[in-house]
Order: C-alpha cells, then sequence, then structure tokens
C-alpha cells in the first residue's frame, strides 16, 4: 500500500535523462476505467525518479493528486513509441511497463 501523501520512488538500472520524464513518459491513471491523470510532478536523481503527488488542501482530501484506498496504474511506454522515458545515453525503454497499486485508506 501507498500512502496517498508520500512520493512514490522508481529505480532504474541507469542514469536517466531528466528531460524525459514527463507525465506522458510515466502515466499514473486512477481506477477503475485508468482514465484520470494523477496531478503531481517528476524528479530525476540519477537512476531515481519520486513522483510527488498534488497534496490535498480540502478536509476530505479530494483534491489530491491520489485519493484514499483507490487503485491505480503506471505506464511507461516503451519501444516503438517515440515518447518515453531514456536513458542519460539516449537510449529508450525497449518495451512497455506497467503497474498498478492501491493507495492505503484515510487515517482518521
Amino acid at each position: 500500500m501507498v500512502r496517498p501523501e508520500r512520493a512514490a520512488t522508481s529505480l532504474s538500472s541507469t542514469d536517466l535523462d531528466p528531460d524525459t520524464v514527463r507525465p506522458d513518459t510515466i502515466q499514473i491513471r486512477q481506477g477503475p476505467n485508468w482514465g484520470k491523470q494523477v496531478p503531481g510532478y517528476f524528479k530525476v536523481e540519477g537512476r531515481f525518479v519520486k513522483f510527488y503527488p498534488r497534496l490535498p488542501m480540502l478536509p476530505d482530501l479530494s483534491d489530491g493528486g491520489l485519493q484514499p484506498a483507490s487503485d491505480y496504474k503506471i505506464t511507461l511506454p516503451g519501444n516503438p513509441k517515440v515518447a518515453t522515458v531514456r536513458s542519460a545515453t539516449n537510449d529508450r525503454l525497449k518495451k512497455q511497463f506497467v503497474s498498478t497499486f492501491r493507495t492505503a485508506a484515510a487515517c482518521d
């Protein structure tokens, strides 16, 4: 389970080109229909990518990037797509990567 207010971290085997880490190359979408892109921003540190979801300001957390007790899908398009995450040496992701996760319930 992922806490809705925490950054999600990903690890690559090589350093990444920070200019290629964008919402179109790392898509985080809310289920069950996977249509809504999660608002937030990415930060690249060498081989690591951190995603910082928009923090909620409303008491019911409804304006936050990640919602409590919700399912999400992460998609990184790969070859043959042109818009992909690339390494610092300009290598593209060889194939698409897809994974899902669920956020923890809100604390009372």
